[in-house]
């Protein structure tokens, strides 16, 4: 018996050995059913993993999408400095008008966004503007997108129709001028009940009895900048919403140069810190005193007066960033 035992394993070695594969597995007699498979708790393991992963991954693609539309918010400023510039060469050295109104109050003129189209790339809406005219009467041009005046970054629609108010009509604009910042002593200062109007930047509110004189009222020369230009904000990010409200909240069209009755749509002085919280018309704040704002963490981009795009952040010196507000304050700073 054991040799028989002997014989039958040599003759199944032997068998093998001569065998075009001499090391292949033999395959189990249960066919697939004896291959081995995931267990639930394998299986936990790696979707726990994967699931690690794209929590890791989550922020850094993040933060590559805010840097590219902070990129994009930063070419559309760009292209408002060095409009507002080419302006100035064209214009014997004069800024775009700001916010011309008729002395008095009741009515407004275009502004600062509207004097702009042209060197942005949008000739043909400018020449359907009547200059002259309320800006209010434009049905069809004030609802026109003009994609340099949007931040990549407003989630909202960029043109709303049908809105409690008709200056809220319109397609917006999440960029402002600025107005400038109080001082001490300031002759040019218009008094407002929606937050006194200092007058004291590059982007200035004026007054006259027909729309030619107010214009030239709003307009500031640059040769009254003494304090140079690439020291002075021009214009900013505002994308203000108080709080329980929806949007637009206080962005406006940027048609609007203003309401008529000395509230800004084209500018914002300087005196809160970028992005602080406040509320319109509670602890003292008022339209025209609303701060610049941004959906960029920590700051707002902002341009100055050489064309030069620059963050500012939300812990800036106060003192610092009033001075860039004022075109020629006289104060010593240097750059953030």
């Amino acid at each position: 018996m054991p040799m028989v035992c002997r014989g039958s394993l040599f003759s199944r070695l032997t068998n093998t050995m001569h065998s075009p594969n001499p090391f292949r597995i033999p395959r189990s007699p249960r066919g697939d059913r004896g291959r081995a498979a995931f267990t639930l708790v394998e299986l936990l393991v790696v979707i726990a993993i994967i699931a690690t992963l794209i929590g890791l991954l989550l922020p850094a693609v993040q933060s590559a999408r805010e840097a590219a539309r902070r990129m994009a918010c930063s070419n559309n400023l760009k292209q408002i400095g060095l409009g507002a510039l080419t302006y100035a060469s064209a214009k014997n050295n004069s800024l775009p008008p700001g916010s011309p109104q008729k002395a008095g109050g009741g009515s407004a003129y275009h502004g600062f966004f509207s004097y702009l189209l042209p060197l942005i790339e949008q000739q043909a809406l400018f020449n359907s503007l009547s200059l002259d005219k309320s800006p209010r009467l434009e049905t069809t041009a004030r609802y026109a997108v003009v994609p340099a005046y949007i931040c990549p970054s407003w989630t909202d629609l960029p043109a709303f129709r049908n809105q409690p108010y008709d200056y809220m009509d319109g397609a917006i604009t999440t960029y402002q001028g600025c107005n400038g910042a109080h001082l001490a002593s300031n002759p040019q200062m218009l008094t407002s009940n929606q937050g006194d109007i200092p007058n004291t930047g590059l982007v200035r509110s004026g007054e006259g009895p027909t729309a030619k004189e107010a214009t030239a009222a709003a307009t500031l020369t640059l040769r009254k900048v003494t304090d140079g230009l690439s020291k002075t904000l021009l214009a900013a990010e505002f994308i203000h919403i108080d709080s329980g409200s929806a949007a637009p909240g206080n962005v406006r069209p940027w048609i609007l140069s203003n309401n008529g009755q000395r509230g800004l749509y084209t500018s914002k002085l300087v005196d809160l810190a970028p992005n602080q919280v406040v509320m319109r018309d509670i602890g003292g704040v008022q339209f025209n005193e609303l701060p610049f704002s941004s959906k960029h963490p920590g700051g707002v981009m902002g341009v100055y007066g050489d064309g030069s795009v620059r963050w500012i952040d939300d812990m800036v010196s106060l003192d610092v960033y009033k001075a860039w507000a004022t075109a020629a304050g006289g104060e010593s700073v240097g750059g953030q």
